[in-house]
């Protein structure tokens, strides 16, 4: 499985890497994945973020997973990669759900000129809930140190369940409050350092 998200991170690597805005710098985006990306995508995955990155003055990047229940942290890095990277570069988290076996994997990469770095880890402790999806609304600076970049949110509320707010990106530490209106959230995190 780890060679096959090497794979699809080098396709998905040469698609993106051209689309990076030259002129901007230590920055990082959400990318608009073209129809035949997404059909890649959901073959493998259940979820999948991609971000594309353009770096002057950093040399790694670090990105985990963080789970929330009902708005406490239950587990801090389930799953951490630290990476060193290139001027401009990809990172995907993606999920696959197993059904049967009631577990979620996750993989967490990263991609440059110079190769592929990833890692996969599992929650053995999932239960299947209706789910929300969400990422960065829009660009944000590596100089921002810890970014939250995605969200998984699951909730069996018999009202409905709305995404995360974009407020939440833009300040997550004011904003905590908002995971506990959920049974389970997923936060997908990195951080540039030099």
């Amino acid at each position: 499985m780890k060679k096959l998200l090497g794979i699809l991170m080098f396709i998905l690597l040469v698609g993106t890497l051209s689309a990076c805005d030259d002129n901007a710098s230590n920055i990082i985006a959400a990318v608009d994945v073209s129809d035949r990306e997404e059909t890649i995508l959901s073959t493998l995955t259940n979820q999948s973020f991609l971000f594309d990155f353009n770096n002057e003055d950093y040399e790694e990047v670090s990105m985990w997973v963080e789970k929330y229940e009902q708005g406490e942290l239950v587990d801090d890095q389930l799953g951490y990669l630290t990476s060193p990277v290139d001027e401009t570069g990809l990172i995907i988290f993606a999920t696959k759900i197993d059904g049967v076996d009631e577990q979620q994997t996750f993989h967490i990469g990263v991609g440059d000129e110079d190769g592929v770095s990833s890692l996969t880890t599992r929650d053995e402790n999932f239960e299947f809930l209706p789910a929300v999806y969400g990422d960065i609304p829009e660009e944000k600076t590596l100089h921002e140190g810890e970014l939250v970049l995605a969200d998984i949110a699951y909730s069996d509320d018999e009202f409905g369940i709305s995404s995360i707010s974009n407020s939440f990106y833009e300040d997550p530490e004011a904003n905590m409050e908002e995971l506990k209106e959920y049974d389970v959230v997923y936060l997908f995190k990195a951080e540039f350092a030099e």
